[in-house]
């Protein structure tokens, strides 16, 4: 068994508990934002925001929503990490959407990773797989120059374990 700790604040970093208790903490910011209409996904510390945008009114609201986000992370005394965020249109370009509250500039893109999948604005698979290949054709290179040997067996458990 550990010997106790006094902790003021947090939770011990591998602890069983951890988990669970940040999802109970994060889980009022997901309320706050479904409040403003906003559809919110989150996986251990990231959160991603999806909104419908028609016209001027929500494009206003999705800035209110980030603005509450801001709000509650200060409040909290949590970063955001501003590295990290960037914006996607799927569909028709609306108008510009302001991140004044950041106060430093979001980027737009036009394609982001995102569990391991390339999802671009187009909703197209293209750039994944062409990802996919790049990756693939890269490894395949490594194990050929990597092994003199030409022998079948051996360059196949190697494509294998690559």
């Amino acid at each position: 068994m550990s010997d106790f700790i006094y902790l003021v604040s947090g939770v011990v970093q591998g602890s069983g508990l951890g988990p669970l208790l940040f999802v109970l903490y994060i889980n009022e910011l997901a309320e706050i934002l479904r409040m403003y209409g906003i559809t919110v996904r989150l996986l251990a510390d990231d959160l991603k925001m999806y909104a419908k945008i028609l016209n001027r009114v929500d494009v206003e609201v999705l800035q209110t929503a980030v603005d509450r986000l801001v709000d509650w992370a200060e409040s909290w005394q949590m970063k955001i990490s501003i590295t990290k965020c960037n914006y996607m249109i799927i569909g028709k370009q609306p108008p510009f959407i302001s991140m004044s509250k950041l106060e430093i500039y979001v980027y737009h893109v036009t394609s982001c990773r995102d569990l391991g999948i390339q999802v671009c604005s187009s909703l197209s698979n293209s750039s994944h797989i062409a990802n996919v290949v790049n990756v693939a054709s890269q490894r395949c290179n490594l194990v050929m120059h990597s092994f003199i040997t030409r022998d079948t067996d051996i360059l196949k458990r190697a494509f294998i374990t690559c």
